[in-house]
């Protein structure tokens, strides 16, 4: 489990399941931001981490763009009810 890459992007974050252990991914995720003070923005892809970072947008540091919609809309989209 990651985020996933898009061809602009040089590297990828390890992170534990989002699905077994939420708080210990976002850990890793936080550390991972903050250790690359050069990124501009964040655009998580599996429905996995779009829940956890619309959730949890306080996880990038500041200056780093977390690009999708809110929670609330999040929740709306992927309610499987």
């Amino acid at each position: 489990p990651y985020l996933f890459a898009s061809r602009y992007v040089g590297e990828c974050v390890l992170h534990a399941r989002i699905d077994e252990r939420p708080a210990v991914a976002l850990e890793h995720i936080r550390a991972y931001l903050a250790a690359c003070p050069d990124l501009d923005a964040v655009i998580p892809v599996s429905e996995s981490a779009v829940r956890l970072l619309s959730a949890n947008r306080d996880a990038a540091p500041a200056g780093v763009k977390v690009v999708l919609p809110s929670a609330r809309v999040v929740g709306i989209c992927t309610a499987k009810e």
